[in-house]
C-alpha cells in the first residue's frame, strides 16, 4: 500500500532528528507497517552510500594533497623549515575549507529539500466537488459533468480543453490544478492567481494554497514562500496548517 504524505515527513524528521514526542510515538508504531518500514531501511542505506562516497572523495582530495606538498617540500632543500611551514600552513587552510564544504553539502542535503521535492511531497488533486461521478441512468453528461468527471477520473490532459470551454471561476480553478499535473506551470499560475485574488469565490482559499505549489513547480520559492506567508495570517485558512509546515 502506498506511503501517504505524514509518512514521508515523519521518515524526513527522523533522518534531521526533528521529532517530536508526539511524532516519535506515532513514528515508532509506523515500524510495524512493513511499507513504512521498508522505505526507511531504504532511506537510511541511501544516505549511509552517499556520506560513505563523500568521505572517501574527501579522503582521496587530502592525499593529493599531501603527495603534492611532500614534493613540493623535497625540491626545496635550501630553505626546508620555511618552505615546510608554508605549505603546511596551505594544507590546513585547504584541508578546513574541504571539510567546511563537504559539511555544507551533506547539512543542505538533509536539510533543504528544492522545490520540485516540495510539490512532489506536498502537492495533490483538489477533489471534483462541482460534479462528482455518481450512478446514473442518464443517457448523456452535461458539458459541465463531462469536464469535471473526466478532471475526477484523473485523465488531466483531457479534462483541461473541456474545462477551458466552460470559462467560469470555478472550471479556471480546476483548470490550473489540472494543469499543474502536466507541467504547464505559467498557465497555472496565471489561473489560479486569477481565483486567489478573488475573497468572494468559494476557491480562494484552495487557489492560494494550489498557487504556492505552482510557485514551488516552476521554481520560484520566493514567490511560493510569500503566498505561504501570506495564508498564514488567517488561521481559519483551510491550509493554515500545511503551509505552517512548509513555511517552517
Amino acid at each position: 500500500m502506498p506511503l501517504k504524505d505524514i509518512d514521508h515527513q515523519l521518515i524526513d524528521k527522523f533522518l534531521r532528528g526533528q521529532l517530536d514526542a508526539q511524532e516519535q510515538e506515532l513514528f515508532d508504531k509506523k515500524q510495524s507497517d512493513v511499507d513504512f518500514k521498508e522505505e526507511l531501511t531504504w532511506r537510511n542505506n541511501s544516505l549511509a552510500v552517499i556520506k560513505k562516497n563523500g568521505r572517501q572523495d574527501l579522503k582521496k582530495k587530502l592525499q593529493l594533497l599531501d603527495k603534492k606538498i611532500e614534493e613540493e617540500k623535497s625540491a626545496s632543500q635550501p630553505t626546508p623549515t620555511k618552505v615546510l611551514n608554508i605549505n603546511r600552513g596551505r594544507w590546513l587552510t585547504i584541508a578546513a575549507t574541504l571539510l567546511i564544504l563537504a559539511g555544507m553539502f551533506w547539512w543542505w542535503n538533509l536539510q533543504a529539500p528544492d522545490s520540485e521535492d516540495l510539490f512532489a511531497q506536498y502537492f495533490e488533486p483538489y477533489p471534483n466537488v462541482i460534479a462528482p461521478i455518481v450512478k446514473s441512468d442518464a443517457p448523456e453528461l452535461t458539458e459541465v459533468e463531462k469536464a469535471f468527471q473526466t478532471y475526477e477520473k484523473g485523465f488531466y490532459s483531457q479534462a483541461i480543453p473541456l474545462l477551458k470551454k466552460l470559462n467560469t471561476p470555478e472550471a479556471k480553478f480546476y483548470l490550473g490544478v489540472a494543469q499543474l499535473t502536466q507541467g504547464e506551470n505559467k498557465d497555472a499560475i496565471n489561473h489560479l492567481k486569477f481565483i486567489a485574488t478573488q475573497s468572494d469565490n468559494r476557491f480562494q482559499h484552495a487557489s492560494q494554497w494550489y498557487l504556492a505549489m505552482a510557485y514551488f513547480k516552476n521554481d520560484q520559492p520566493d514567490e511560493a514562500n510569500e503566498m505561504l506567508k501570506l495564508i498564514r495570517q488567517n488561521p481559519e485558512h483551510i491550509f493554515y496548517k500545511q503551509a505552517g509546515e512548509l513555511v517552517e
